[in-house]
């Protein structure tokens, strides 16, 4: 895992609303792996990730494309060749947004409150 990957963990770490998955990911760095990566989940829901260098994180897809548009990031490939809409991979920056905003604002959408579909 990348020094600026745990460097995260450590800001995450000392914030309330975050500190509870960081130290489940940290208890769980022998399970499974999704990705190839071991990923910060909340609830059940995967929002960040350490991969090949990035931080890769789960927003909405407009503000996923805002952020490839601006080029903050690229899309996100798992290595399927198919990228994944709503997640984005960002290379260390030192330039807004950073890290720790995009975590914080991926765990956030992973916090909200969803709508299930149900189908009849």
């Amino acid at each position: 895992m990348s020094d600026g990957f745990e460097a995260l963990l450590d800001a995450l770490a000392a914030i309330p609303r975050t500190a509870a998955c960081v130290a489940e990911h940290r208890d769980a760095r022998g399970g499974r792996a999704r990705f190839g990566a071991r990923t910060l989940k909340v609830d059940g829901r995967m929002f960040a990730m350490p991969f090949d260098g990035a931080l890769v994180v789960k927003l909405t897809e407009a503000r996923a494309a805002e952020l490839v548009a601006a080029r903050v990031g690229a899309p996100f490939d798992p290595g399927h060749g198919r990228k994944m809409k709503a997640w984005i991979a960002v290379p260390p920056r030192d330039a807004p947004p950073s890290w720790i905003e995009l975590a914080l604002e991926a765990h956030a959408l992973a916090t909200a409150p969803t709508t299930k579909r149900r189908t009849k």
